[in-house]
Formats: C-alpha cells, sequence, structure tokens
C-alpha cells in the first residue's frame, strides 16, 4: 500500500507495457500492476523529507538527490513507445515559466538533467519518429532545438496540447487562448521502419476555434482534419477524466501520513 501525499498532477502509461504506470507530483511513482501497488522511484526515498508548508499544508520534498529539482512538481511524463526504458519528465514553474527537462534510461530508477527552457512551461511531451517532442506556451520545441517554433500567430500563447495516433501516424493538438484549435499530422509513421526518417514536423493548420461553452465550431477548410478533431478532442476529456480517477483512488498508508520534516527513508 502506497500514498502519495497529494494531487496527482500528471500521468502516463507505457506504450509497450499497459500495466505500467507512471504518475506525478512532487515525486515520479510507478504501478507495475496496472495501480494496485506503487513505488516511489525519483526522488530516491534515501535522503528525501517530505514537508508540508503554509495554512493549506502545502506538500513538497527536499532530496539529498542532486538531479531532483527542489520546490517543482512534475508536470508531464512520456514514455517512448520504442523503448520502455527510456522516460522523460519535465519539472514545470506554473507561476513564473520556465522548465527543466530530465532523462531516465532505466526506466525512472535515475534521472539526470537534459535540457531547460527557463522562460516556458511544457504543456506536452511526446516521441514522433522517435525524437523528443515538447510543446511549450511559446510553441514547438523538437529534438534538441533551444528555440520554440510557434504554432499560433505572433505574442499568441498556446494554452493546451494533446497528442493521439491514427493510422499509424502521430498527430498533436494545441489550443491558444483565443480558442484556435491547430492541427500538425507527424510525417513520420510511428512504429514501422519510416520511422525516424527525416524530420517528423508537418505544419500546424488552424481547424477549429473553441468557444466560451466548450463547443467546437471546425473550419470550412479543415476536412478531415476537423472531423479527427471532434474524434481526439472527446479521447482528450476521457484521459483527464481517467487521469483524475486514479488520483482519486490511490491507495494506502505511509510511516510518515502528513507529518511535516518526516525522513522518508
Amino acid at each position: 500500500m502506497f500514498n502519495v501525499r497529494t494531487g496527482i498532477g500528471t500521468f502516463a502509461f507505457d506504450p509497450s507495457n499497459p500495466k505500467r504506470i507512471y504518475a506525478g507530483n512532487a515525486a515520479l511513482s510507478r504501478s507495475d500492476d496496472g495501480g494496485r501497488t506503487w513505488l516511489m522511484l525519483f526522488p530516491i526515498r534515501k535522503g528525501t523529507v517530505q514537508h508540508r508548508n503554509g495554512d493549506h499544508g502545502d506538500y513538497s520534498l527536499t532530496s539529498n538527490d542532486g538531479n531532483y529539482v527542489t520546490g517543482l512538481n512534475i508536470r508531464q511524463i512520456v514514455v517512448d513507445p520504442k523503448d520502455s526504458n527510456l522516460v522523460h519528465i519535465a519539472f514545470s514553474d506554473p507561476r513564473n515559466g520556465g522548465t527543466t527537462l530530465l532523462v531516465s534510461k532505466n526506466s525512472g530508477a535515475s534521472f539526470r538533467y537534459e535540457h531547460e527552457f527557463p522562460s516556458d512551461s511544457t504543456l506536452l511531451l511526446a516521441y514522433p519518429g522517435g525524437e523528443r517532442l515538447a510543446i511549450g506556451t511559446q510553441g514547438i520545441y523538437y529534438g534538441r532545438a533551444g528555440a520554440s517554433k510557434p504554432i499560433a500567430g505572433p505574442e499568441e500563447r498556446i494554452a493546451h496540447a494533446s497528442a493521439g495516433g491514427a493510422s499509424g501516424r502521430m498527430i498533436v493538438y494545441a489550443t491558444t487562448q483565443k480558442g484556435d484549435l491547430f492541427v500538425s499530422r507527424m510525417r513520420a509513421v510511428i512504429g514501422t521502419e519510416n520511422a525516424g526518417a527525416g524530420p517528423a514536423i508537418g505544419r500546424f493548420e488552424a481547424v477549429a476555434r473553441l468557444s466560451a461553452m466548450g463547443g467546437l465550431r471546425t473550419s470550412a477548410s479543415g476536412g478531415s482534419s476537423s472531423a479527427m478533431a471532434r474524434e481526439h478532442l472527446q479521447r482528450y476529456r476521457q484521459d483527464r477524466r481517467r487521469g483524475h480517477e486514479l488520483g482519486n483512488r490511490l491507495p494506502g498508508v505511509d510511516p510518515c501520513g502528513d507529518q511535516s520534516g518526516c525522513l522518508l527513508d
């Protein structure tokens, strides 16, 4: 039994192992049996102390693990669909911006620093065509690119991003603060011999606008992209609900409970 002590901010399933689930808040936890039992992976428990701060008892960790990003929560998790050992996590600052990206090559047993986006918060991590893709509020980062490629117009920020598969290709969706929905089809085919052959990012096309009531008004020129936009928007909402339900029923007790200053191991 395991207590994650606070709400889960993000989760990810291993595409190669449906029973393996990663969940992130101040720490990264993993289940290898479909959510029945959990193990805290990062930071390592030895030398890690939990804290409850302020009137609301805000949860945080400090750790002797030199790669741990103190004071921030894990906002994104992604597992490489071709290599389950490769896991990326993103610590983002929702108030001041900035993202620190860490990578594990042993299924989360240990992490090292990989990249930093000092003025942008990540909204999506994915692996189209075998390369790491990040979408932030300012645009898209592919591979090891340090600068973002804009998706929408100048000064227009991305509010949400999601990805889905169709006909062996990854399709990435991004909505702006104005409610415009952009779609890009990855040129590389996932899980085939063509994956990774050439750049995978295609042009982002505006296909719809989300209304204030949550409806989707598709563009007359969107064609099949608009139809897929509706389908994947529904899937995205279902995945979000599934994640909230998963976070609400993670069971367990822990010797530390809610005690601030308790050494986890």
